[in-house]
C-alpha cells in the first residue's frame, strides 16, 4: 500500500447529514461522481447493499450509487482505511487515529478507539471482528474493548498489511521478510509459513485478497502471487502485468482487479495501469489483454450493481459495466466464507449476516436444489457433478450469488 498522505490543510464540513444526487455514469468513459468532492478518497467498500466510501473526516454512503448520504465523522483531520459493518455497527479504520465506530440502528454519535494506531484491514472470522495495524500487531474485538492478540507474534512482524479469514482459519499477512502467520485458536500462538519456503528480506505483502474458490493472491511491488490451494503453494502470477511501484488487487463477481501504482513521474503526475482478466483462468494466462492507463493514483476499487467504481485521489470515479449484469439493488457481495470449491457432496458456508434460504440453479438457470437455513452457518447437501450457481437469500432480503463446482 503505497504510504497515505496527510494532508496539511482540510475544509471542514459543518452540517452532520446531507443527502446529494449524481446525474448517469457513463457505460463508455469512467466518470468522476460530481456530487462528491474532488479530493481524495481512500478507501472503499461495498456492504449488504451499500456502497461506502470515505475521504478525510467525510463518509458517504448510497444505496444506488446516484443518491449520496454525506455524513462528519469528526471535526478532526483523518485519513481512513478501512471499512467494515459488524453487529449493527460501522468501524472505520484510520492511518495513524485508530478506529471510528458507530452503531446503525440507534440515533448515536461516532466514538473513537484506538487512537494513535495505524489500522490496515478488517476482517469478520468465525462470527467476531478483527483488525490488523500498520506497527502494532493484531486486535480483536471485545464486548467493550479491543484486545491485542499478539501473543507470541514476533515485534519484527507488528506490520501487518491485511488480516483474512481463509478456509475457516484466520490469517496475519505480516513482517518483512516472506512471511504470513496462521493463528491457533487452542493454543493461542501464531504459526509462520514462508511464501517462498525459507525468508525472504524486503518482501512484506502489499495487498491479499481471496476469492471465491480456493485461490488466494497476494502483491508485493511489481510481484503478484497466488496460491490454488488456500496459501499451501506460491507461486508467480505476473505475465502480462504493467510494473509500477506497488500494486492493488480486488475480487470482482466475475474478474481479478489488478491495479499497478505509479507516482510523482517526471510530469509530476501519478499514474494507475488497471487490468483485469477472469477468476476462472489458470495460473499461467496473461494479464495483458486488457490494460487501460488513468492518470491518477487510486486507492481502491469496488463492483456494486453493474457500475465498477475507483476511489482515487481526485475523487470517486464510476463506470457502467453491463457484462456484470447485476442491478445496484438485490444482488450483492457480503462477508461469505464457502468451502471446500470443489466439493464432492458438501458446500459449508459462514456468513456475517443469517442466511435464510440456499438456491442452486445450473448453469442453463434450472433450479436444481433449494433449501431453508436459519443461521449465520450451513452446509448444502448435493452430489450431483457440476457448475452451479448458489444464491443465498440473508435476512435482510439481499441475495449472495456465487460459483460453485461439485465434482
Amino acid at each position: 500500500m503505497r504510504t497515505v498522505i496527510i494532508k496539511l490543510a482540510s475544509k471542514f464540513v459543518f452540517v452532520m447529514l446531507a443527502f446529494f444526487t449524481s446525474p448517469a455514469v457513463s457505460a463508455q468513459e469512467w466518470t468522476r461522481i460530481v456530487a462528491l468532492p474532488e479530493t481524495e478518497f481512500t478507501c472503499i467498500k461495498v456492504i449488504e447493499g451499500k456502497i461506502y466510501t470515505a475521504s478525510e473526516n467525510m463518509l458517504y454512503t448510497s444505496t444506488d450509487g446516484i443518491a449520496w448520504q454525506a455524513e462528519v465523522i469528526t471535526d478532526d483531520l483523518i485519513t481512513p482505511t478501512a471499512i467494515e459493518v459488524f453487529n449493527n455497527t460501522l468501524y472505520l479504520g484510520t492511518f495513524f487515529n485508530g478506529v471510528f465506530q458507530k452503531n446503525l440502528t440507534s440515533n448515536t454519535t461516532w466514538s473513537q478507539s484506538l487512537s494513535g494506531i495505524a489500522v490496515s484491514s478488517f476482517t469478520v472470522h468465525n462470527s467476531e471482528l478483527y483488525l490488523s495495524t500498520f506497527g502494532a500487531g493484531i486486535y480483536k474485538k471485545g464486548n467493550t474493548n479491543w484486545q491485542n492478540i499478539n501473543y507470541n507474534l514476533p515485534t519484527f512482524s507488528y506490520n501487518v498489511s491485511k488480516i483474512a479469514s481463509i478456509n475457516n482459519i484466520l490469517y496475519a499477512f505480516a513482517g518483512g521478510n516472506g512471511t504470513f502467520y496462521s493463528f491457533s485458536p487452542n493454543q493461542l500462538s501464531w504459526n509462520v509459513h514462508y511464501y517462498f519456503g525459507a525468508l525472504a528480506p524486503g518482501f512484506i505483502a502489499d495487498d491479499v485478497i481471496k476469492t471465491n474458490s480456493n485461490t488466494v493472491y497476494v502483491t508485493r511491488g511489481n510481484a503478484l502471487l497466488r496460491s490454488d490451494d488456500f496459501t499451501q503453494t506460491w507461486n508467480s502470477d505476473a505475465i502480462g502485468l504493467v510494473n509500477g511501484n506497488n500494486r492493488i488487487i480486488y475480487a470482482g463477481m466475475q474478474s481479478i482487479y489488478v491495479l499497478s501504482l505509479l507516482f510523482n513521474d517526471d510530469n509530476g503526475i501519478n499514474y494507475t495501469h488497471l487490468q483485469k482478466r477472469s477468476n476462472s483462468l489458470p495460473i499461467s494466462s496473461s494479464w495483458g489483454t486488457s490494460n487501460e492507463l488513468l492518470e491518477y493514483y487510486c486507492y481502491g476499487i469496488a463492483e456494486f450493481g453493474n457500475t465498477v467504481y475507483l476511489a482515487t485521489e481526485q475523487g470517486l470515479f464510476a463506470r457502467i459495466d453491463n457484462s456484470l449484469g447485476l442491478p445496484n439493488q438485490g444482488i450483492e457481495k457480503v462477508n461469505m466464507v464457502i468451502y471446500p470449491i470443489p466439493a464432492t457432496d458438501k458446500i459449508h458456508f459462514e456468513c456475517a449476516l443469517k442466511v435464510k434460504e440456499i438456491v442452486l440453479y445450473d448453469l442453463a438457470g434450472r433450479l436444481v436444489h433449494q433449501q431453508k437455513n436459519e443461521s449465520r452457518t450451513g452446509t448444502i447437501y448435493f452430489d450431483k457433478k457440476g457448475n452451479y450457481i448458489a444464491n443465498f437469500i440473508l435476512e435482510n432480503g439481499l441475495i449472495h450469488s456465487a460459483k460453485v463446482i461439485i465434482n
